[in-house]
C-alpha cells in the first residue's frame, strides 16, 4: 500500500519539499576601542547607499570565474541577501564597530554630512594556481555639495582549498574583512 501512494505522490507532484539551501553571510572585522576622544570623522553623519554592481553580482549565489571573463554560480548554498546588500549592511556594521557615531543605509532617511558610495568590482571564487577568493570594491567620499572628497579602490584576496559553497564563503569572508577595515581605517584618516 505504501508503495501505491509514494507512486501517486511522485505522479501528482507530491514529492517532500527540497530542504531550504544553506546561507552564508559575511561578518565584520574587530576594532580595538578609540584612546583619544572622537574626532570630526567619527561624529559626521555618513550614509551608506546600496553598493552598485554588475548584475552578476546581484545574487545570493556564490561565484566562481574558471577563466577571466566567465563568472558560474556556485550550486551549493547562498549568501544570506544579494551581495551588495549584504555588502552594504556588512558595511554598516563595520563603521559602527569602529565607533562612527552616526552611519545609515541611505534609505533610512536622515541628511548625511558625507556619503560612502561604493561600488563591488570583484567578488568571487577564482579557479587557478592557486585557487583563491577575490574581492574588488571602489570606494568614493561624497561631500553635502556632491563633489567627491577622496575615493581609492580596495583589492583582497584569500587562499582556497576546495572550490566549494562553504570554503568559497568563508574565504570572500576574509578578503571582505580585509577590505571593510581598510575602508574604516581609510574613513579615519581620509575625513
Amino acid at each position: 500500500m505504501s508503495t501505491v501512494l509514494a507512486g501517486l505522490e511522485k505522479m501528482t507532484g507530491g514529492d517532500a519539499p527540497a530542504p531550504p539551501p544553506i546561507s552564508y553571510s559575511l561578518s565584520t572585522p574587530a576594532f580595538p576601542a578609540p584612546q583619544t576622544s572622537p574626532g570630526r570623522a567619527l561624529t559626521m553623519q555618513i550614509a551608506l547607499p546600496e553598493p552598485t554592481a554588475q548584475v552578476a553580482y546581484e545574487t545570493q549565489k556564490v561565484l566562481v570565474a574558471r577563466s577571466p571573463n566567465q563568472l558560474k554560480l556556485l550550486e551549493e548554498g547562498q549568501w544570506a541577501d544579494s551581495v551588495p546588500r549584504l555588502v552594504q549592511a556588512k558595511m554598516v556594521d563595520s563603521l559602527e564597530n569602529a565607533d562612527f557615531a552616526d552611519v545609515a543605509k541611505a534609505i533610512d532617511g536622515f541628511t548625511p554630512d558625507i556619503q560612502l558610495l561604493l561600488e563591488i568590482r570583484s567578488f568571487e571564487i577564482v579557479v587557478g594556481e592557486p585557487p583563491r577568493a577575490r574581492s574588488v570594491i571602489y570606494a568614493k567620499w561624497f561631500a553635502a555639495d556632491g563633489k567627491i572628497a577622496a575615493q581609492r579602490s580596495f583589492d583582497a584576496k584569500a587562499p582556497v582549498m576546495v572550490v566549494d559553497g562553504p570554503v568559497g564563503a568563508a574565504a570572500l569572508n576574509e578578503a571582505f574583512k580585509t577590505i571593510a577595515r581598510g575602508i574604516v581605517v581609510w574613513a579615519r584618516t581620509a575625513m
